[in-house]
């Protein structure tokens, strides 16, 4: 008999008391479970059993494996004490849900593109689809949308639809009701504030990365930064200043021929620099052309979504050319 799954029903438990049911060398199964197994793009848990690190957790049909470290000495029957490290479970729980609604916004309002993949880690989720054009466009209405069923704090049923191949979905009233067998929270106001990030990653293809809102005193003046779950705050911009055109960042200023003296070192971090830079823009944008605060009219906003498109071009391009760079330095 697999075992019985607690951790959809108490997402935020961080402990449990369970009994070896198998053991195969240092592989471990339970008669109950908080410990959740990679599937659907989510990430596994991270924790012990009996004060071992888990190195691996796995489903194999309706069971999950348990690889822990070194050779336990373990029978069936043992009693054993299972624990989950509470602040990664805490943000994957968010992000999954976070990407489920972005996911399902885009579907309803934009003809259901194709979803080519999806992966749930600690720091940020991703959807990537086949999209001709920049994803980012739909920001200004997905955002919105999403923080509104955020902030509504709307109930989420998760449960069985077929209890013997523990098929599941989860519900929101009319919202949607999805197939999926994650871990979810009990309503949405637990996901709190999200930013949207584009990222081009291939011809045809692009990517929606969904982060969760930062907290830090680093944060951008335009991150959904510090407000709790279930209290949205829209910041909206009236006006964003026209840049002159040679206006750029020294990330982005600098040449091709700099680039090729730079060391291997200097280029990873030329290239994160430029990877923040860009997700700020496009924060900035979705904050600007997607906030409800500030009423923007049709020509200042064909204005600003114009310069956006010009300041992500100009970072794109060069932040192109840095990876390039560093590729060839690596290899």
């Amino acid at each position: 008999m697999p075992a019985e799954k607690l951790f959809w029903d108490q997402p935020y438990r961080t402990e449990l008391t369970a009994n070896v049911t198998t053991v195969a060398g240092s592989t471990v199964t339970l008669d109950r479970t908080i410990f959740y197994a990679f599937s659907g793009g989510q990430e596994a848990d991270a924790g012990t059993i009996d004060g071992r690190p888990v190195l691996e957790a796995s489903w194999r049909g309706t069971e999950i494996y348990y690889t822990i470290q070194g050779t336990p000495d373990l029978t069936p029957g043992t009693a054993v004490i299972t624990r989950i490290d509470g602040e990664r479970r805490d943000r994957l729980v968010r992000l999954h849900f976070a990407a489920e609604i972005v996911l399902e916004l885009v579907y309803q309002l934009f003809g259901r593109p194709l979803k080519i993949g999806a992966h749930i880690a600690e720091d940020k989720a991703r959807v990537d689809f086949l999209w001709p054009g920049r994803i980012s466009d739909v920001f200004a209405v997905v955002l919105p949308e999403a923080q509104r069923i955020i902030g509504e704090d709307l109930r989420i049923v998760s449960a069985f639809s077929d209890r013997s191949t523990e098929r599941r979905y989860w519900q929101i009233e009319g919202f949607a009701r999805v197939a999926c067998g994650g871990i979810h929270p009990r309503t949405t106001g637990e996901v709190g504030a999200i930013s949207l990030r584009r990222e081009n990653i291939g011809k045809g293809k692009e990517r929606i990365e969904i982060r969760l809102a930062r907290r830090s005193g680093a944060d951008p003046p335009h991150a959904l930064a510090i407000y709790p779950p279930g209290y949205v705050c829209y910041i909206a911009h009236a006006e964003r200043p026209a840049k002159d055109s040679q206006e750029a960042s020294m990330s982005t200023k600098i040449s091709d021929q700099e680039l090729s003296e730079l060391s291997q070192g200097e280029l990873r971090r030329l290239v994160e620099a430029l990877e923040e830079e860009l997700e700020d823009v496009q924060m900035e944008r979705s904050m600007t052309l997607g906030g409800t605060g500030v009423h923007i009219g049709a020509k200042e906003a064909e204005r600003m979504r114009n310069e956006f498109d010009r300041d992500e071009a100009r970072i794109e391009t060069k932040l192109e050319q840095a990876r390039r760079h560093l590729d060839e330095v690596t290899e």
